[in-house]
């Protein structure tokens, strides 16, 4: 449900409590995510959501007065790691490509005589990446309820992102009423005007 276009149809009171309902609805569905097996549907289905999820949450947090929150800083988003590295019976966690290029490079005595950036560089980083064997984590519904909590959730070695408003508070504001607002062509004007933009898109 986005709540930009719901001002156009609610008043201010009736968002505030259809708010509480909302975090309601969210605090049970995710009690019952973290209990769902990991089959394939249900992981498709739980990565979906949840990624849906927060781009509506940070549509609501975005309206008065919860923005409050967002411009003293107490709104943050975990961090899953993006890939897994699987030796044997272990695995190792890695936060996103550049940390990946850092582990190959860390693990390769050849790479770390070679020059940053060159063809031969490039070429030998995916040679050490065809000999590992990684998986590349699309979404939290990928990870079991303990692999999650162990690389996401736990306080003491969760991976914290804290958002924030940019310098430019009127720009921010119009480019969110043009994702998330009632103008579809707007919207639609803007993803092909970025498209070429885009870097490492998962379909």
């Amino acid at each position: 449900m986005n709540s930009d276009k719901l001002k156009t149809l609610f008043t201010f009171e009736d968002l505030y409590i259809l708010s509480g309902i909302i975090l309601i609805f969210l605090t049970v569905y995710f009690a019952v995510a973290g209990l769902i097996k990991s089959s394939r549907m249900a992981n498709d289905q739980k990565r979906r959501t949840l990624s849906h999820i927060r781009a509506l949450l940070l549509t609501f947090f975005n309206n008065e007065p919860f923005n409050k929150l967002i411009e003293q800083g107490h709104i943050y988003l975990a961090q899953p790691p993006l890939f897994k590295i699987n030796k044997g019976s272990k695995g190792i966690y890695i936060k996103d490509e550049q940390d990946l290029e850092n582990y190959i490079v860390q693990n390769s005595k050849d790479l770390k005589k070679i020059k940053k950036n060159t063809k031969e560089y490039e070429k030998n980083i995916q040679l050490e990446k065809s000999k590992l064997n990684i998986q590349r984590f699309k979404g939290l519904g990928e990870m079991n309820p303990e692999e999650l909590w162990n690389t996401t959730l736990n306080p003491e070695t969760r991976n914290l992102l804290k958002v924030q408003y940019s310098k430019n508070l009127q720009k921010d504001q119009d480019l969110i009423q043009t994702l998330m607002g009632n103008d579809v062509a707007a919207r639609k004007d803007f993803i092909v005007d970025n498209a070429i933009n885009v870097v490492n898109l998962d379909i």
